[in-house]
């Protein structure tokens, strides 16, 4: 049975993608002489009307995409945290996922951390080739675009492939290839599954962190939040990698189901230390920060996976509008 966050989300996703389908479909096109010598040989341009993307249909274009020029560099496994992990680990071996689809989606996951913002060959035979999906700067932009609309709520226009815009969301410069350069594509797709499947709790965490004014107590306390969802997708390969991660995997039965949802909950916990904290990023808090929701999401995984089902929270008193209602609406 599905939550109720999961239900209303599923509910808000349908009616952004009818109003996005409802657009015209003019192209925009990104004519910056820096653009083109960044990425000269792919296509800048956008319209209105195809470029809002699906989880699935991402997960799906990384899956039918040449990633085996990566598959020889990729690291598995790492010695596991903890000291009684390490003590199982040597007694028992390092733990293991049980079926070969897991083991499967783990190296595509490792994989697609190491593809770059434009980079891949998508191959012959697939449902993306077959779709005509077949340009990985464009399919790429079009991810980052749908990050963009979901959280500023902006649909009026397709953001440029490079600009100022993109601090909106808490890139650190025009370019948000220069930001993905330490983990790749893995971290906007991570960034795609929120938006689409926990949009009304992470536009609360992502309000919070763009100081709206619907949140006074946030005055003084943003951050930047998609170097927080990249600094929480390199966790959750490193909790791949040292074993955290792989007991609720094989529960499970999905290495992406998991992975996802403690992408998730790591930031609604990451938001909830961040606000009960006071925390700043004048006061040199947003590392110390990261590190602290790490170290115990290390210790507690499941706490994170739960978390990813549960409410944002929000300060007493907050008159800003909570993760069910508004803060979701287009």
């Amino acid at each position: 049975k599905k939550t109720k966050e999961e239900e209303e989300d599923e509910i808000l996703f349908a009616r952004a993608e009818r109003e996005w389908g409802q657009l015209p479909s003019h192209a925009l096109v990104d004519k910056s002489d820096q653009a083109n010598a960044v990425m000269p040989e792919q296509k800048t341009k956008v319209s209105y009307a195809d470029f809002f993307l699906g989880y699935e249909e991402a997960l799906e274009f990384f899956r039918d995409t040449d990633l085996s020029q990566h598959a020889a560099s990729i690291v598995l496994r790492t010695p596991p945290k903890g000291c009684f992990a390490a003590l199982r680990a040597r007694l028992l071996g390092p733990l293991e996922l049980t079926s070969e689809d897991m083991k499967r989606d783990r190296e595509v996951a490792l994989c697609i951390a190491k593809t770059a913002l434009g980079q891949g060959v998508v191959k012959n035979d697939t449902p993306s080739h077959a779709a005509g999906n077949t340009d990985a700067g464009f399919m790429h932009l079009r991810m980052l675009q749908t990050v963009f609309a979901q959280l500023t709520g902006d649909k009026n226009k397709a953001a440029a492939r490079i600009g100022g815009h993109w601090e909106r969301v808490g890139f650190q410069g025009q370019d948000p290839a220069t930001d993905l350069r330490d983990l790749g594509m893995f971290s906007v797709l991570q960034m795609v599954y929120l938006v689409n499947k926990h949009l009304a709790q992470i536009k609360t965490v992502f309000k919070f962190s763009a100081e709206d004014p619907a949140f006074p107590s946030s005055q003084g306390h943003g951050y930047p939040f998609s170097l927080l969802c990249i600094a929480v997708s390199k966790l959750c390969l490193a909790s791949v990698r040292n074993g955290t991660l792989i007991p609720a995997v094989n529960k499970n039965g999905s290495f992406f189901t998991v992975a996802n949802k403690f992408t998730a909950g790591v930031l609604i916990e990451f938001h909830k230390h961040w606000v009960t904290k006071g925390c700043s990023v004048t006061g040199g808090d947003f590392q110390s920060a990261i590190e602290a929701v790490s170290a115990r999401a290390t210790s507690s995984p499941d706490a994170m996976l739960s978390a990813s089902e549960g409410r944002v929270y929000q300060p007493p008193r907050e008159t800003g509008v909570d993760e069910g209602q508004g803060f979701a609406e287009f």
